[in-house]
């Protein structure tokens, strides 16, 4: 399980990218981003007494080769890679 990106801060808070260039790729990328968040949620909830937990992610998106954003069930940004120009 894995994701196209991680982008990090300093402060431990994540947000997890897929990238889906392609017409119906989105989907995909949105089942992989709610499938890496439950396996992250299942880890935490085996965890022991004393064992620290890995954070959830506080950003998810998909950046896509669409000309549309959105917000997603499951709080996932889709976000045209157009909208990150200048």
């Amino acid at each position: 399980m894995r994701a196209d990106c991680v982008v990090t801060r300093g402060d431990g808070r994540y947000a997890l990218i897929e990238f889906a260039p392609g017409v119906g790729d989105e989907e995909t990328a949105k089942i992989q981003l709610e499938k890496l968040e439950r396996v992250i949620s299942r880890h935490n909830e085996k965890l022991g007494k004393g064992d620290m937990p890995f954070p959830l992610p506080d950003l998810k998106i998909i950046l896509t080769g669409g000309k549309y954003g959105a917000y997603l069930d499951g709080g996932i940004f889709l976000v045209p890679v157009g909208a990150l120009r200048d």
